[in-house]
């Protein structure tokens, strides 16, 4: 039995989503975007460029849509049917499902947050900082840590197995790094060395997925797993 059609899915599948996920963070914390911690100064922003937040919403939509098939794609290429897996799995559709409601609610906000602030402006204030939480705060980071833990959880299984080339492997040294940093924060231990080291790693993040699908991309023969060996020992499917 070949994998080539997963493998390929997976690789297109995981190339739209980094290319998506740079679109978001630019969208959202590069050009034209406000100064987040002000919230009047963003809400004027918004009620000027409304359709800043909209385009966020839909990266995160192609984010989500792309990123569950590559997941499920990669899940097909893994021959071993580990509880392991199934977690890694798990973890790569609980961020698919946690970057689709981002959108939703970044595409929602414009309309709604205008029409509150009409109303009221320190229900405005509210409504935007509600939305800051649950969206960023909340859905964003919560995303951003369950791919984290996907990618963390493929490496370690491709380690074992020898599903994917060592470098896959090698790289999982930056999500480990972002769930680290994350935690400082809640735990009291942020600071600027913190800070940066949060965004290096997102980056480095961001070049494991790419780098992971140019190598799904660019195989040149499909992945046979050796069913015949499926009692968790490791398994000679790719050599590196």
């Amino acid at each position: 039995m070949t994998t080539r059609r997963p493998t390929r899915a997976a690789g297109v599948g995981l190339l739209v989503f980094s290319v998506a996920l740079v679109s978001w963070f630019v969208i959202q914390f590069g050009m034209g975007s406000s100064d987040a911690d002000h919230p009047a100064v963003t809400i004027e922003f918004i009620r000027d460029n409304p359709q800043n937040f909209v385009y966020a919403g839909i990266a995160l939509w192609v984010m989500a849509l792309s990123f569950s098939a590559a997941v499920l794609a990669v899940d097909e290429i893994q021959s071993n049917r580990s509880w392991a897996t199934r977690a890694t799995t798990a973890w790569g559709l609980f961020a698919s499902a946690l970057f689709l409601v981002h959108g939703a609610l970044r595409v929602s906000t414009p309309g709604t947050l205008i029409y509150i602030d009409s109303l009221n402006h320190d229900w405005g204030l509210s409504a935007y900082l509600a939305v800051q939480m649950i969206g960023t705060q909340g859905l964003g980071a919560g995303g951003l840590l369950a791919l984290s833990f996907w990618a963390i959880g493929t490496s370690m299984l491709s380690a074992r197995h020898r599903t994917f080339p060592r470098a896959i492997s090698a790289l999982a040294i930056f999500p480990i790094l972002l769930v680290l940093a994350g935690a400082a924060g809640p735990l009291g231990l942020d600071s600027d060395a913190g800070y940066f080291v949060y965004v290096t790693s997102f980056l480095g993040l961001v070049l494991w997925c790419f780098v992971f699908a140019v190598v799904l991309l660019l195989r040149k023969r499909p992945l046979t797993p050796d069913l015949t060996n499926a009692d968790d020992r490791p398994l000679d499917i790719v050599g590196s």
